[in-house]
């Protein structure tokens, strides 16, 4: 006699398989205020770098500083780009006429 029928055994989804596939959901509101923190700083030592190696060596202070920002964001656990981005218009909440959050 054969075996009877078994249902196949459930595949176990893995990260990439739900990165290939079109996410189900409320759609992402905007970049984060860590996300856009990183951006401003890859930028500006890609800037910094680059203005120090092709126009005066004394552009190399922009990544020096940004540098030492990283490393006191690191040891006191503030950082100072990530206040100022969250005071710009773009991240801050919607306000009805109260001047109530929404």
């Amino acid at each position: 006699m054969s075996e009877p029928l078994r249902s196949p055994t459930p595949v176990e989804e893995t990260p990439a398989d739900s990165c290939a596939r079109p996410q189900s959901g409320p759609a992402r509101k905007g970049i984060s205020v860590e996300g856009q923190m990183r951006i401003v700083v890859g930028t500006l030592i890609v800037i910094g770098s680059a203005l120090g190696a092709f126009v005066h060596p004394g552009f190399l202070g922009i990544t020096a500083f940004i540098g030492c920002g990283l490393v006191f964001a690191g040891l006191t656990d503030r950082c100072g780009m990530t206040v100022l981005l969250g005071w710009m218009p773009w991240n801050r909440a919607a306000r009805g006429p109260s001047g109530r959050t929404v």
